[in-house]
């Protein structure tokens, strides 16, 4: 991580994604839904979608949480932690998703 960085943030691009409070604001839409890959946390539509707002190639998602760049992030309210839970687990089930907005806040 580089050190001239607020912490929770890996560089710029992320930098600017992250207001003083830190928080990512991923929205997953329809087309990383369309091109989503299941069962695959680098590839499925949240990974998709975060790779889009941050620029980052190294992101892997579980199901209730995202790495970017060996930092880990997590939804910022328990409710955004069930959301992500339900989303990932029907998307890799084959269950018909819908496009939502994930706010991600650094584990520190």
């Amino acid at each position: 991580m580089l050190s001239n960085l607020p912490p929770g943030c890996t560089n710029k691009m992320i930098e600017d994604q992250c207001d003083d409070s830190k928080i990512l604001t991923i929205d997953v839409t329809l087309e990383d839904i369309r091109h989503g890959v299941r069962e695959d946390g680098g590839k499925c539509p949240i990974a998709r979608a975060v790779r889009r707002v941050t620029g980052r190639v190294n992101v892997q998602v579980e199901s209730s949480s995202v790495e970017i760049d060996s930092v880990k992030f997590r939804p910022t309210t328990s409710q955004g932690k069930i959301d992500m839970e339900s989303f990932v687990n029907a998307f890799d089930a084959g269950i018909t998703v819908t496009p939502f907005t994930l706010e991600l806040e650094p584990v520190e």
